[in-house]
């Protein structure tokens, strides 16, 4: 008779706690490993917060979060994301406690770098919304377009000459996306942007 030993699974509050200094995340109690970004998406994900920063710091509506803010946003077994920015409005906010903020942030944002892979953040954007996410957004240096996620699994791609706006979750944002990259440092490059597309009703 083969025994077969049950795989010893992670909560939040262990990943919480490892002395590891490697960037990690936890999906579904296992452990996975993130690659750090490149000088462009790092870069570029600061900006971003930036400018997310200064509006929403203006307009009293919650707070901005960078890449080192994990969300727990399942439990049992509990899986912790970490978007490279993230917006919460100010009617989820609570006192902090040093732990991972429960739920999603209302506004998830990725850089994608060449490491990310489109099953990977396929499997991202559905557990974003799963735990009650309201706007995605994926943000493609290489491409220079920003593909907005909503719920529903419907989508839409924003190109340089277009404006992203923040409809609902950021009511009164608007940022033409080529502010998005204008500190880019090279051309972009000649791929052909992602082929899904749909627009929400």
């Amino acid at each position: 008779m083969v025994v077969h030993e049950r795989e010893q699974l992670v909560t939040a509050d262990d990943l919480l706690n490892l002395k590891d200094s490697k960037f990690l995340e936890l999906v579904e109690g296992r452990i996975i490993p993130v690659i750090p970004s490149g000088d462009e998406a790092g870069e570029l994900a600061l900006w971003i917060g930036y400018l997310l920063m200064g509006f929403v710091m203006t307009n009293d509506l919650g707070t901005v979060a960078g890449a080192d803010t994990g969300f727990r946003i399942a439990r049992n077994p509990d899986t912790v994301r970490s978007p490279d920015v993230s917006f919460i409005t100010k009617a989820r906010l609570r006192p902090h406690t040093g732990k991972f903020f429960e739920g999603a942030p209302d506004l998830a944002v990725e850089v994608i770098s060449p490491s990310n892979t489109s099953t990977e953040m396929q499997e991202k954007i559905d557990q974003f919304f799963a735990a009650g996410a309201r706007l995605i957004w994926l943000v493609y240096p290489g491409q220079r377009l920003v593909v907005v996620h909503y719920p529903g699994g419907t989508s839409k791609t924003f190109r340089e000459d277009m404006t992203l706006e923040g409809g609902e979750v950021l009511p009164g944002f608007s940022l033409p996306v080529h502010e998005v990259f204008k500190r880019l440092r090279k051309a972009p490059t000649p791929t052909a942007p992602p082929s899904t597309e749909s627009k929400p009703e």
